[in-house]
């Protein structure tokens, strides 16, 4: 769960930055290069559940994940518009201003990511859980 939240957050950053720093003719190639990297993300987040609870984690990661991204989308644009304006107002050119405010996004997304690598070594599951509904059946069945 707290894998998919981040991974809603960072995902628009990302594709973002990747867009911006990659000259237009190589935007393809490193969209998919962002893609290869998500995949073992998610592969490895369900690792952690037993067989008969796949399905319901690809649903619940897959659901955070939009949430998350529109959360953070909002979060990231505010911080960012608010520190440019912050900028504006104490007379910096629009250059700078823009520049204030992406780095005080980009630095937010910096905590974000140390908080996320430190609980992902202190909420690691080095077994796999028991299902606790051995009997889950899909309602189609």
């Amino acid at each position: 769960m707290l894998q998919a939240s981040g991974t809603g957050m960072m995902i628009p950053i990302l594709m973002n930055t990747v867009l911006l720093i990659t000259p237009p003719e190589k935007h393809g190639s490193a969209m998919g290069i962002c893609g290869c990297a998500m995949s073992p993300c998610q592969t490895s987040s369900l690792n952690q559940l037993p067989k008969e609870a796949y399905p319901h984690g690809v649903a619940i990661m897959n659901t955070l994940q939009q949430i998350s991204a529109t959360l953070g989308s909002s979060l990231f644009i505010g911080i960012m518009s608010a520190a440019q304006l912050k900028a504006i107002n104490n007379s910096a050119t629009e250059q700078i201003a823009v520049s204030n405010g992406f780095q005080a996004g980009a630095s937010v997304a910096v905590m974000f990511v140390i908080v996320g690598l430190c609980l992902s070594f202190t909420l690691r599951l080095d077994k796999k859980k028991k299902c606790s509904a051995p009997n889950l059946k899909l309602v189609n069945d």
